[in-house]
């Protein structure tokens, strides 16, 4: 198994939902330790077997993929 190069080109972001303002709210998770955290995913297939299916989210590039 030979291991990634690079970041990918997008990240799957989760979003808490509705837009206000043509704003995307970001979908904060706190840890167990109080902390924030701010969960990404690099394919869409990962987004949802942790998050689920209904949840929103957004598409967001990486330097990688603004080449």
């Amino acid at each position: 198994m030979t291991a990634p190069r690079g970041p990918p080109p997008v990240l799957y972001v989760p979003t808490a939902g509705g837009r206000a303002n043509r704003e995307t709210a970001l979908d904060m998770r706190e840890t167990k330790d109080g902390r924030l955290a701010l969960l990404v995913y690099k394919a869409p297939d990962r987004l949802v077997a942790c998050c689920g299916d209904a949840q929103p989210s957004t598409l967001k590039p990486t330097q990688a993929g603004v080449r």
